[in-house]
This record gives structure tokens, C-alpha cells and sequence, in this order.
């Protein structure tokens, strides 16, 4: 007999009570995780920007503030209370920075940076788990 087991790491299983960010290749539409609000200290309303590196262009991260960015809104759909915001011209690039042709979810470094007296929070691009359609 030869067994497989089925478990959360062999089933591409999502992280559950992580700090995520899903990307949504095909509308364009980046998720946190309840979790991520949590631990960001973000609610809706608030703004994000997503910055990349240009000199380490698989590089990317979260800034937010009051004004500035793309606003959060919560979702409409599902049974989380994830915040969300949309811009396909973004999601794409993030996609193509890293050879991704589909929808991913990304961990979200624990600790922030400090970057010119702004806190930036690393997306972990090398986490990503893809989402089969």
C-alpha cells in the first residue's frame, strides 16, 4: 500500500491567521487578511500605496496613510471582514515582477521598515501560494 497524506502544506492550503494580501490577477483586486488589518493597524477608509524597488524589482511593499493610495473598503463578498482595493495596472506589474499568470496570497513581513521616516511593510513575494482557478 502507498499512502498520500492530504494535509494543509500538500493541498496548497492558505494561510490561515497570517498577514496576507491576496492578488486577484484578473480584476486587478488586492485582499488583506482580517489578520493583516490587525497587525497593520489599518481599518477602512485608510489608504495604501504599494511601492516597489527598482534596483530589486521583485521587491515590493505596503505603505499607508490617511490620504495617499488606493482607499480600503471592505469586502462585499465572503464571510471575512477582509479590507480591500483595487487597480489591475498594479496587480499586473506586481504579477510580472515576479513570472506570476494567476491569483497568488503573499504573507506581509511582521516588523515594518523605517524608509525615509516612513514605515513600509514588506510583501513577501517569494511566499506566494497560488490559487488554482
Amino acid at each position: 500500500m502507498k499512502l498520500k497524506a492530504y494535509t494543509p502544506e500538500t493541498c496548497g492550503h492558505t494561510y490561515t491567521g497570517k498577514s496576507t494580501i491576496n492578488l486577484n490577477y484578473g480584476t486587478g483586486v488586492f485582499s488583506l487578511s482580517k489578520t493583516a488589518a490587525e497587525v497593520l493597524k489599518v481599518k477602512e477608509g485608510m489608504c495604501c500605496t504599494l511601492l516597489q524597488d527598482e534596483n530589486q524589482p521583485k521587491d515590493w511593499y505596503l505603505r499607508f496613510s490617511k490620504k495617499d493610495g488606493f482607499t480600503l473598503r471592505k469586502s462585499q463578498k465572503g464571510v471575512s471582514a477582509m479590507l480591500i482595493f483595487n487597480n489591475s495596472f498594479t496587480a499586473r506589474a506586481l504579477a510580472k515582477s515576479i513570472g506570476l499568470t494567476g491569483n497568488a496570497t503573499f504573507l506581509i513581513a511582521t516588523e515594518p521598515l523605517m524608509v525615509d521616516k516612513e514605515l513600509l511593510w514588506p510583501i513577501i513575494t517569494s511566499s506566494a501560494k497560488y490559487k488554482r482557478r
